[in-house]
């Protein structure tokens, strides 16, 4: 580790990449970079790659009810079949590495032009109904906390997570859904946990996403204001 104060980080230039990797839903980026310190010296050059998507960063939502004095959270059970591809590039064996189903909260991207707090509350509103059947009203949102880097060594992603108290006749009553229709997202279940049990969830490895596990760990937090 350097003992130099590190200020700043110099652009050296952009490395020019074929199409394939500017054109798809995921989209690449190469740099080289220096790394700039306080007495302007310079470190060597070195390369950064970065993923990223046109519509940057997601909003994540924590639907939750008391029922027979317990907290119950709600969470859906997705399809994500970029897991079903870790077995080629994973060789130590773990049990359930071949499971491509996610438990996860309802989440979705945050679309172009959506830059302030109301717009990013809507798309949550949105999302919580495409993907649960259930209306919410978005003036009822929380901010659990400031928003969370996915993976910051190689995406710039942001994901806001959000959470709502709901009624056990909201979940009861939802609506029929299908999702957004994208067959990357097929054969989507609800599933509903007490706090305690979707932590404890978290903690065996049944549940591998980390928004949802922040969420879970922030909304304890909250509730326990009061």
């Amino acid at each position: 580790m350097s003992a130099k104060k590190l200020i700043n980080i110099e652009v050296s230039r952009e490395i020019e990449l074929p199409d394939e990797c500017k054109n798809g839903f995921l989209k690449l980026k190469r740099y080289k970079l220096k790394n700039v310190y306080e007495n302007n010296e310079k470190s060597r050059e070195y390369t950064c790659d970065i993923v990223y998507r046109k519509q940057v960063d997601a909003v994540g939502i924590l639907l939750y009810f008391y029922e027979n004095n317990s907290v119950k959270i709600l969470l859906r059970r997705c399809l994500r079949p970029p897991l079903f591809f870790r077995k080629n590039f994973v060789k130590y064996d773990f049990e359930n590495e071949n499971n491509f189903f996610v438990y996860e909260i309802p989440a979705g991207i945050i679309e172009e032009g959506e830059t302030k707090e109301k717009d990013i509350d809507k798309r949550a509103e949105i999302e919580v109904l495409e993907e649960t059947g259930i209306k919410i009203n978005k003036e009822n949102l929380i901010n659990l906390g400031k928003p969370i880097l996915t993976s910051p060594g190689f995406t710039i992603e942001k994901v806001f997570i959000k959470a709502i108290r709901i009624d056990k006749k909201d979940f009861d009553n939802r609506e029929h859904v299908t999702g957004d229709g994208s067959l990357m997202e097929e054969g989507g279940e609800l599933h509903i946990f007490t706090i305690e049990e979707a932590l404890e969830m978290c903690y065996n490895g049944e549940i591998g996403d980390s928004k949802t596990e922040i969420a879970l760990y922030r909304l304890k937090k909250f509730l326990k204001q009061f």
